[in-house]
């Protein structure tokens, strides 16, 4: 297939491609805009129009454009390349005894089905009337692709056989189950049916709710784990809102379909839904990668509140900012569209953070005392101490202890002995990682420019004598360590864009040498300053005296170098 992905390549230019993603702008002879991939102010996702390739220098995302295509859809490569063949108009050859792909049979087959239900729904007027009951509209049936499987042993079966398609596919995508005679049947019998999308709108399988109250029977049925469909992976409805999930910086977590869809229809096409499971690890990280903000809208008042409780537990484990939009009890979305759409919007407006929320939670359970301490060391801390910000940490240490009348600063030893080593520790290994960040940017920078120049055929700077340089500074080992775990395609990405004149260049080089020493020697500074604190505390004192010596001299260094630059 390589002649073809050269093909698609030759006619396809990746500006064009991601530029109908993202807005491009002008960088000098690249194009930048702010990530597709994490959230930002300033850009730092530059497109080389020269090279074919992207580099984002926040998140470390890169390649070409198959590889922005598999990432920004959700895509597998032989998927991302025939969205990009079909866009450059370029007919995929498979290489002799290499059949279709299967995966894209199996899609084919589940949207074939999609439509036999969907034709199901037009000639039944009952399942309709429920629907509307439901406040689902005519728009919503199209835009969500509703349907019903009648209720029959083998009608989409019998469909399906009929248009030449096997049954060992069709047991294959969950749409039919072998009985103990060896009969098929179909799986899903008398549902409403919604179709569960990936993230490119492709079916991969189907929700059935009941049509039937009967307490024998699942009130909901999905479809079993297939090459395709993986539960824990997909969320319904985030093929549409995947979109509106970037332009609102936020998320939405609802219940299930109903709500989605009334969501939705309410003007928050943010909002998500899990399909027959908690909330995992893999659905969060899904939603964290467009934005790390959700508002969850689960019941946080009755029989969902553990489910509630896991959703912000792991959400908040991964950093992300999560608020809880308060419904009223024994509410939901779907129930709210129908009765007051404007208590859903007020309480997505209103949505608080997750500290909030549970410090109001306490508040209701009317706990005083030793009951009500307790209460705030099992139910708020934890969390208290999971937040990133230390901003953020302060700001609500000093709201609960206002708002419970405790004292800020046991509350406080609290949060810190949860999660965090002394204060005195903290500021220690705060400079030191201050100043090997500094140092890494400098080695970074100059290394860049080594590699860079060396892939020009007429260079400003000799590879060679700047690689000499920057190895007498910081060491044989440091550098060959640094030489290997280098990204060269964002180094020169770089380099290339921030030293466009040959002047500036040189001069940029001679500075960013001495800032680099500058930062080694403050490097070794830091170190003798524990080591004499550590000295000073023993009980021998023998070598204060020679590492104050030792001090003095690279404090004098490092005030020449600076008078320097």
């Amino acid at each position: 297939m390589s002649g073809t992905t050269e093909q698609i390549k030759d006619r396809l230019d990746i500006a064009e491609v991601v530029g109908s993603y993202v807005k491009l702008e002008k960088a000098g002879k690249n194009l930048k805009a702010c990530c597709p991939f994490h959230n930002e102010k300033t850009p730092s996702f530059i497109v080389s129009p020269d090279r074919g390739t992207f580099y984002c220098f926040g998140c470390g995302k890169k390649g070409d454009i198959f590889s922005f295509i598999q990432e920004y859809e959700g895509l597998e490569f032989v998927e991302a390349m025939k969205l990009l063949a079909d866009k450059a108009g370029v007919e995929i050859k498979f290489e002799k005894g290499e059949e279709k792909s299967k995966r894209n049979e199996d899609k084919n087959l589940l949207d074939k089905a999609t439509t036999f239900y969907e034709e199901n729904l037009k000639k039944d007027k009952s399942s309709q009337k429920y629907l509307e009951d439901r406040g689902i509209v005519e728009e919503d049936i199209e835009k969500w692709r509703i349907g019903v499987a009648q209720d029959t042993w083998s009608s989409l079966h019998d469909h399906l056989k009929s248009l030449g398609e096997k049954e060992e596919s069709l047991e294959r995508v969950g749409l039919i189950k072998k009985g103990d005679k060896g009969n098929y049947y179909d799986r899903f019998r008398s549902r409403i049916m919604f179709p569960i999308s990936d993230p490119t709108g492709g079916v991969v399988g189907f929700t059935g709710r009941q049509l039937k109250e009967d307490e024998k029977m699942a009130k909901y049925v999905n479809s079993p784990e297939t090459e395709l469909f993986n539960k824990s992976r997909i969320l319904y409805g985030y093929h549409l809102a995947k979109g509106p999930i970037r332009k609102n910086n936020f998320s939405i977590l609802v219940e299930g379909q109903f709500d989605v869809i009334a969501a939705h229809r309410m003007g928050y096409t943010n909002a998500v839904a899990t399909s027959g499971t908690a909330i995992t690890d893999d659905q969060l990280k899904l939603l964290n990668r467009i934005s790390p903000r959700m508002v969850l809208a689960l019941d946080a008042d009755g029989a969902g509140f553990k489910a509630s409780e896991r959703a912000w537990q792991l959400a908040l484990k991964q950093g992300m900012d999560v608020k809880i939009a308060k419904l009223p009890e024994g509410k939901d979305p779907a129930d709210l569209s129908l009765e007051n759409p404007e208590v859903w919007k007020d309480a997505v407006k209103g949505a608080r953070h997750i500290i909030d929320f549970l410090a109001d939670k306490i508040i209701d359970d009317g706990l005083k005392g030793r009951d009500l301490a307790l209460k705030i060391h099992e139910s708020l801390v934890p969390y208290l101490s999971k937040l990133e910000s230390a901003v953020e940490q302060s700001h609500f240490v000093e709201k609960i202890a206002i708002k419970f009348a405790i004292d800020k600063n046991a509350l406080w030893r609290e949060v810190s002995n949860t999660s965090k080593p002394d204060k005195e520790r903290v500021a220690s290994l705060t400079e030191s990682k201050e100043i090997h960040n500094a140092q890494k940017s400098v080695e970074k920078q100059l290394l860049g420019i080594a590699v860079w120049q060396k892939t020009l055929e007429s260079s400003s700077i000799n590879y060679e004598d700047l690689r000499e340089k920057i190895k007498n500074i910081i060491g044989e080992d440091s550098l060959l360590v640094l030489e290997r775990d280098i990204d060269v395609d964002a180094l020169i990405f770089a380099t290339e864009e921030a030293y466009p004149d040959e002047k500036v260049l040189k001069l940029a080089v001679e500075e960013l040498l001495i800032r680099l020493e500058k930062t080694v020697l403050e490097a070794k500074r830091s170190k003798l300053k524990q080591s004499l604190k550590r000295e000073e505390l023993s009980e021998t004192d023998t070598k204060s005296e020679e590492l104050l010596k030792d001090l003095n001299d690279i404090s004098k260094r490092i005030e020449s170098l600076g008078k320097i630059v």
